[in-house]
């Protein structure tokens, strides 16, 4: 019994120790948070690492994770005590799926359509991307499932051409 306390207390404690190592480089404010004592982060807190989690991976590489991650809202909607049931996981999961969606969203959405043109060069076009937020962009990725994404390819699944 004893030993079982003292590897549970040792798995408690190196837990900052390795948050702080695995965290991107651009969540600066989330390391020394974490560095302190990762158990102690609250949903909110959690939320938004998630959100900076997502941002840093959407420009660096292609992602997988986009579905799970927004089941996990759905799964907390229906959920009968909401926030109180969410585990760290689980609200580092929501985080990275609203980080997505709010990234497409302020990057793209309002900005002119590039086209390539004849002469293998893009010029701008009189279209507009117009994005998806909340429930309805939430639904379309988790229609995805899990496929293999860049931002362009994301981005053409949240957002449309319309003229404007």
């Amino acid at each position: 019994m004893s030993r079982f306390i003292l590897v549970l207390l040792l798995l408690v404690f190196t837990k900052p120790l390795l948050a702080k190592i695995n965290l991107p480089s651009n969540c600066d404010e989330y390391k020394e948070v974490a560095q302190s004592n990762f158990v102690l982060l609250n949903k909110k807190e959690l939320i938004q690492l998630g959100e900076c989690i997502a941002q840093v991976q959407l420009k660096t590489k292609k992602i997988d994770w986009i579905s799970d991650s927004c089941e996990e809202i759905s799964e907390d909607e229906k959920n009968i005590f909401g926030v109180l049931s969410l585990s760290k996981v689980d609200a580092i999961q929501i985080g990275m799926c609203l980080g997505v969606i709010n990234t497409i969203y302020t990057r793209f959405d309002g900005a002119y359509v590039y086209q390539l043109s004849s002469y293998s060069s893009y010029r701008r076009s009189n279209k507009k991307y117009r994005c998806l937020k909340g429930e309805p962009a939430i639904s379309k990725l988790i229609k995805l499932e899990n496929q293999i994404l860049d931002i362009e390819q994301i981005r053409d699944e949240l957002c449309a051409h319309v003229y404007g």
